[in-house]
């Protein structure tokens, strides 16, 4: 008789008795909200269509790592490492993401309204076609990272150096920024003349 396959919450439970990682592990339709795997290792896993609100990945590490229309929202992400991980239009409403590294990280066709990323390093990172409207970027470190069709509408990026990043093809309408941070992104003609009001500029028609 083949063995039972262990839920998500089980497995969780017997690599932290064991002190091991989470590896290689396919996880579909699961619902584990208030998960709280502490300072493991997620490597090559895959989660499809999982119930994952209100999580604490606090320390946690993710590697080759794919969420595939999952709900994360309101989970929270602390100092943790995520490499080659995709977000697959997931829902993040509220989730936070503080002091992490991200490397080659994709968060696509996202909901994620209220998402709150704070003193994180992202590097080969793209944000493309997510719904981001009132979130906070704030004070990140962004290398060589795409944010292309998103709506940041509301959002903060204070103390977030943009220098280099391209947002012509996103919403920004009621940002809040770091003035002398702008320098060197690119917009298209209507977001300039909304930025250059917003930093005091008379505009002669």
């Amino acid at each position: 008789m083949p063995q039972k396959k262990p839920s998500l919450s089980d497995a969780v439970a017997e690599a932290l008795r064991e002190e091991s990682d989470l590896r290689n592990l396919t996880f579909v339709q699961e619902d584990a909200p208030e998960l709280s795997p502490g300072s493991m290792d997620l490597i090559g896993c895959t989660f499809t269509s999982c119930h994952l609100t209100d999580c604490r990945f606090d320390h946690t590490g993710f590697q080759n790592v794919v969420f595939d229309r999952c709900d994360l929202s309101g989970s929270r992400f602390f100092e943790g490492g995520l490499k080659d991980v995709r977000f697959v239009d997931c829902r993040l409403i509220g989730a936070v993401l503080t002091d992490c590294t991200l490397n080659s990280v994709t968060f696509s066709g996202c909901g994620a309204r209220y998402l709150y990323l704070s003193g994180c390093t992202l590097k080969n990172c793209l944000l493309e076609r997510c719904m981001c409207v009132g979130g906070g970027l704030i004070s990140l470190k962004l290398q060589k990272t795409g944010l292309d069709g998103c709506d940041f509408t509301g959002c903060d990026f204070r103390s977030t150096d943009l220098a280099g990043c391209d947002l012509s093809g996103c919403a920004i309408e009621g940002c809040t920024w770091t003035p002398e941070l702008l320098k060197n992104l690119t917009v298209n003609m209507q977001q300039a003349l909304e930025l250059a009001r917003l930093l005091g500029l008379n505009i002669i028609p």
